[in-house]
């Protein structure tokens, strides 16, 4: 079952089988699913999973039982922000050596399409329809919030370069994903006076993905969130870029009122605000919570806590958790990468795992007072991270197994290093290659490549492969190679004798 209340069950079936296999005399069967939108309370049709029907696979070894072939049926959604495939896999017995059918795992997708609202223009209008012809971004939300479905707004191939807004863009009220075609690819910003915000998100589940969104501006005391402002929602922000901001609370992200916000592969640049330069993650009589990783915060500030992200408790819980993170170049005068604060019977938690920290033009990396941070070790400091100013072993706030303080993690400058965000690199020689744990690290860095062997600290991977092989198949003349690449987006190249005979829909088995 995936958040939107999708859910796909498969089985083995006879229905459609003879019985036996004619080659072999072995029973025969075929996988089969349904599905549900609605949490299970009613289901589809019954379909075929698999595209062919096959023999059981045998079980040859002595002192097993010969009908058990194993128990490789499992099941999981993509973990793409919205879940909307379901990948089965089964034993299978198609494969025949020798005259016996071997136990080979098949696996097959089922896709659900979901309603796509297509941006066609870069202009910002609003004329009441959004349709083949045209279609604003702001009409685009204006129409899948009046969606009950989880709408996805896409764009267009023509629509690239800069959406200038003359105004903030509709509230999201509905469950449902923005997804951009790469943050160098399409900018949102605010493009002349008043002040106002980029996104607003008012208690729905929603994913941004792909864009870069830029310029946000709400100065005035106690404005929230020049750039997004999450006010109850559960938002998941990926493969973004998000700069310029300029807030009171909050220059490119607020999280707040029960908020959930889960951030990857995204870089917070050039942002200011009083508080929380870049993200204000606010548990002000009710929780906040933010999971970081993979992420890049660079010359964020703030004129008083947090340069690039403040987190606070008044009365409720704020929970912030950092992985695979670098800072670099954040300043403020009390936390110049991140200020933990709780007051008021608040609690305040962060918890910092293969994060690198570098001060900027002031404040300590690290500032705390009255909440609670939590090591989970492998990170890196340039400052004491609390702790007496000498000796770069664990100590302060960063006492885990692996950290270092009082060391310079020689970072490279803000820029384009491949992947769909801008990164700082690890120059040679630096002392975060190689030193991250395993146990904790992303698979991929922040640019979407492979960390190989060891992992490195911080979001950049020095020795990162951007091309990994996932599976090589053979059928005859037929061949199919699987693979990631960058931006962890998977691929299929297929060679087949007949196209024709290709997989379908819904089965790719």
């Amino acid at each position: 079952m995936n958040p939107q209340g999708y859910v796909v069950v498969s089985w083995n079936d006879e229905r459609n089988t003879t019985n036996t296999d004619p080659s072999t005399g072995e029973p025969t069967i075929q996988r089969f699913a349904r599905i549900s939108i609605d949490n299970g309370a009613t289901w589809g049709a019954d379909m075929p999973l698999s595209d062919v029907i096959f023999p059981v696979p045998l079980q040859p070894q002595s002192g097993i039982t010969p009908s058990n072939s194993g128990s490789f049926d499992h099941a999981t959604f993509n973990q793409d922000g919205t879940g909307l495939v379901a990948f089965h896999a089964w034993t299978d017995g198609r494969v025949a050596i020798n005259g016996t059918s071997q136990q080979d795992v098949f696996i097959d997708k089922v896709a659900f399409v979901l309603p796509v609202r297509l941006v066609t223009t870069t202009a910002d209008h609003d004329d009441g329809v959004c349709d083949a012809a045209d279609c604003s971004l702001r009409e685009a939300i204006t129409a899948a919030n009046a969606s009950p479905d989880f709408d996805v707004i896409r764009f267009a191939g023509s629509v690239r370069g800069t959406i200038a807004l003359t105004g903030t863009l509709p509230v999201i009220t509905q469950q449902g994903s923005i997804e951009g075609p790469g943050a160098n690819l399409l900018m949102i910003r605010r493009n002349t006076a008043p002040e106002y915000r980029i996104f607003t998100i008012d208690h729905a589940t929603f994913s941004i993905s792909g864009l870069t969104i830029s310029d946000g501006r709400l100065t005035a005391f106690g404005d929230i969130g020049a750039g997004i402002y999450n006010s109850g929602g559960i938002l998941t922000l990926t493969n973004c870029a998000l700069t310029g901001h300029n807030g009171y609370a909050a220059g490119a992200l607020s999280n707040r009122n029960d908020g959930s916000v889960v951030v990857s592969n995204c870089t917070f640049s050039g942002n200011t605000a009083f508080e929380g330069g870049a993200i204000d993650n606010a548990a002000i009589s009710k929780n906040a919570t933010l999971t970081v990783t993979n992420s890049t915060f660079s010359g964020n500030s703030a004129s008083n806590n947090g340069g690039a992200i403040a987190n606070g408790a008044i009365g409720a819980g704020a929970s912030l958790v950092l992985t695979n993170c670098t800072f670099a170049d954040n300043s403020s005068p009390t936390g110049g990468a991140v200020n933990n604060l709780a007051i008021s019977g608040g609690a305040s938690s962060l918890t910092v795992r293969n994060t690198i920290f570098k001060t900027g033009l002031s404040g300590a990396n690290l500032a705390n007072s009255g909440g609670t941070i939590i090591s989970h070790g492998h990170n890196l400091s340039n400052d004491p991270a609390g702790g007496s100013p000498a000796g770069t072993g664990p100590g302060g706030f960063l006492n885990g197994s692996g950290d270092k303080r009082n060391t310079n993690p020689l970072l490279g400058p803000l820029q384009d290093n491949d992947g769909p965000t801008a990164t700082l690199g690890l120059l040679s020689g630096s002392p975060a290659i190689d030193m991250g744990d395993n146990a904790l690290a992303p698979a991929f860095d922040q640019r979407g490549y492979l960390r190989p062997g060891i992992s490195d600290i911080g979001a950049f991977e020095s020795g990162g492969i951007a091309l990994r092989i996932i599976s090589i198949t053979r059928s005859g003349n037929d061949v199919m190679i699987t693979f990631n690449a960058a931006a962890q987006r998977t691929f299929r190249l297929e060679r087949r004798a007949d196209l024709a005979t290709g997989p379908g829909s819904p089965s790719m088995a």
